[in-house]
Formats: structure tokens, sequence, C-alpha cells
């Protein structure tokens, strides 16, 4: 009798482990049920959808429409007009603008006469090293003047450095012993762009004398915070947007175009 207990004790254990051993294994497949997915699962799409049914009536009542991707759709998708690099709206600037003086720049001038005794040298200049004066550095006012002794207010945004010389030389003609004017920078705070969105440090640059580029910008603002395939650039000029896809501006030279003031990148 204790030979029969043991053997029927041995069998009820066995069919135990089996028992436990499938409940486990459909505790793991109802879990594998649960797990998330990239796209949503049939029995959602058929709470709130169904299959080719989107009509106009239905429209408003379907969310999405499951399609069924075959060689009609194939054949229809490759026969679609490609859009190229070319084809996207981005202007074109070859060359750098020339660079002008603008409103909030610094300016610095330096007057020359030929001999002392003239209207900005005194009689006593052979004590000095040259015959010139340096007048006090000017920020450009919000009209765009700036105001020269003897010469007035003087229009200078708008203008390079030269064609200011040669205006306020004109005024000083008949006044100053052949006089000569070099107009200098001292700072370009009004050739200014901004660079903001997702960089790393979104700021208003300065363009300086640097002839900046659009990624030569991006890249000062700490570059992208996103990777450069999933990032595009939009760029605000003149009151007309333009967008180009982050990584054809890296790998195309042509498209990374020169910045211009006041730019939004």
């Amino acid at each position: 009798m204790s030979l029969m207990n043991g053997a029927n004790i041995k069998v009820k254990i066995m069919k135990m482990n089996k028992a436990l051993l499938m409940l486990s294994t459909l505790i793991f497949l109802n879990g594998c049920g649960t797990m998330p997915a990239s796209g949503p699962y049939s029995k959602d799409m058929k709470k709130v959808g169904g299959f080719n049914k989107l009509d106009a009536k239905s429209t408003a009542e379907f969310k999405y429409d499951v399609q069924l991707i075959d060689n009609e759709v194939i054949a229809a998708l490759n026969n679609q007009k490609k859009s190229s690099l070319s084809s996207l709206d981005w202007p074109t600037n070859i060359n750098p603008k020339e660079i002008k003086v603008n409103v909030g720049d610094t300016i610095q001038l330096s007057i020359f006469e030929s001999e002392s005794g003239g209207l900005f040298i005194p009689e006593d200049s052979s004590v000095r090293p040259g015959n010139f004066v340096s007048l006090p550095a000017q920020t450009i006012a919000k009209n765009g003047t700036i105001k020269v002794p003897y010469a007035g207010e003087i229009q200078a945004a708008g203008k390079t450095t030269e064609e200011i010389a040669e205006t306020i030389e004109a005024e000083l003609e008949n006044q100053a012993i052949e006089p000569q004017i070099i107009v200098s920078f001292g700072d370009r705070g009004g050739a200014e762009m901004s660079v903001i969105g997702d960089v790393n440090n979104a700021q208003r640059i300065s363009l300086g004398f640097n002839n900046y580029k659009i990624l030569d910008a991006i890249a000062a603002a700490g570059g992208p915070s996103s990777p450069g395939y999933e990032t595009w650039v939009q760029l605000q000029r003149d009151e007309q947007e333009y967008s180009i896809p982050f990584d054809q501006l890296v790998l195309t030279p042509r498209k990374n175009i020169y910045a211009e003031i006041n730019d939004i990148v």
C-alpha cells in the first residue's frame, strides 16, 4: 500500500507542475499582448474606426483608415512627382552683401588737413604727430544720421564708410584745407540676426565682419538640439519664409547661403 501511495503522490506532483507551467505560459502570453508597440492595436482600431469605410458620411466618425499596400498602390506612389532639393523654395545669395553702416552701428571719424592753421588743425600742429583730428565715436541715430562739426547732419545709414567720407569731404571742402576723411567702424551693433527654436543656445548674433553663413549662425547658437535628420531649418527674411531639411543644408554647400541683417533662423 505504501508503494502505491508514493506513486500516486508522484503523479499528483507531476500534474501540478504541468498545470503551473501551463498557467505561467498563459500569463506570459497575456503580458505580451499589453507590451508597447509602434502602432495602434487591432482592438483599438476596431473600436474607433473601420477598414476602408471612410466616405462623405463617416469621415467625422472614423479618425483614420487602414489601406492595403498592394501593387496598385505601390505603382501609384512611384508615379507621383518626386520633389527634389532644387525645387525647394530657398533664397540664393552666393556672394556676401557689401557691408554698409546701419542704425545702431558705431563709427569713428578722423579728419586730415594738408597743413596747419586750417579748420581743425591749429597753428601749433608742428608738435603733433600728424595733421589730423579724431572725433569721438558716434552711434548711428534712429534717423540714420551722424553729426560732424561744420558739416552738420550727415546721412550715414545705408552707406559704406567710403561713401560717408566722400559726403563729409564735400561738405568741408570750402572750409577746411584740402580735407580728407577716414571713416572706420567701432562696432557693428546694428548688424545682427536671431537664431531661435530647437538650438542649444538661442540668441541674437552680431554678424560683425565675418560674412556669416546660415550654418555658421546655427553653430554659434550651439547647433540643433535634435538630430539633424529630424530637423528643418526655417529662414524668415524680408517678410518671406523659407524651409529646408537641416541635413540637406549641410550636404549642399550652395544652399548654405550668407546670412543677412535681421534674418531669423
